[in-house]
């Protein structure tokens, strides 16, 4: 070969300018995320347990949610991440269904949105009285 001003033995196959780019492929990946918030339920599952007068003549009571299905209450009240996988699928789809066929940034993120939807499987819910 030619070294066209390059160094001696810069100037080869394996030089990074001869090389090609690998095709890509499909590889099959296990993903485990978990998520965590503090939210606010409602519930009148409540004793409220009172016990004598303080100094100042206030009562003073205490509430008890030993009996309180917090979990029950939460997912009762508010939407869970597959909840909102699946309604987010939907309105993607929605969307992609009126996107005209020359805008294929927005087919692709659509696409993309739908295709990231599919698939989760929930493995562990907790939820706990935040004290």
């Amino acid at each position: 070969m030619n070294n066209y001003d390059y160094p001696m033995g810069a100037d080869n196959p394996n030089a990074p300018w001869n090389q090609e780019d690998n095709t890509e492929r499909e590889f099959h990946v296990n993903v485990t995320q978990l998520f965590g918030k503090t939210d606010t339920v409602k519930s009148s599952d409540y004793v409220i347990e009172s016990s004598d007068k303080d100094e100042d003549g206030y009562q003073n009571i205490s509430i008890d949610t030993s009996d309180v299905d917090f979990e029950k209450e939460w997912k009762d009240q508010r939407y869970d991440i597959n909840d909102l996988l699946k309604e987010l699928e939907r309105l993607a789809i929605k969307e992609l269904e009126k996107t005209p066929n020359e805008n294929i940034g927005k087919i692709s993120h659509f696409k993309r949105i739908i295709q990231s939807c599919k698939g989760w499987k929930e493995i562990e819910t907790i939820v706990e009285q935040d004290v």
